[in-house]
């Protein structure tokens, strides 16, 4: 399926991040190429569907400044609070589906200190 040209598709990577089972492209490319990759997918899929909150309050906000003409109008204390609001929810809400996918893999206690290439029999040096 990573071969397939629907995989370049945006509809195949704006979707669920919960129950990836529709699309299964994370879990395709977990397959193909492990899960440090995935998980890199995994969060694209999840940051960019999680922007769109503060995209629409955040174009809103723009074209309130155009029509005040300045940059600093009235409530913008609103906007920054609500911009760390969402980047502290947002956060937080990874580590959870971030957690829910190690289950879901069998990753709970993956060691993060593996060997870089466990088959490699030459001396390791450092480059110059």
């Amino acid at each position: 399926r990573i071969y397939n040209w629907r995989f370049f598709l945006p509809s195949t990577w704006i979707g669920d991040t919960h129950d990836n089972d529709k699309q299964g492209i994370v879990d395709d490319i977990r397959d193909y190429y492990g899960e440090y990759v995935a998980f890199y997918f995994l969060f694209t899929i999840y940051y960019i569907s999680t922007l769109f909150p503060l995209v629409i309050v955040g174009c809103g906000w723009f074209i309130f400044q155009l029509y005040e003409n300045t940059i600093p109008v009235y409530g913008s204390t609103l906007f920054v609070l609500f911009a760390m609001g969402w980047s502290t929810i947002m956060t937080e809400y990874w580590y959870r589906l971030e957690w829910a996918w190690r289950f879901k893999w069998g990753m709970i206690k993956y060691d993060d200190n593996e060997t870089p290439q466990p088959t490699f029999t030459g001396q390791y040096v450092v480059s110059p």
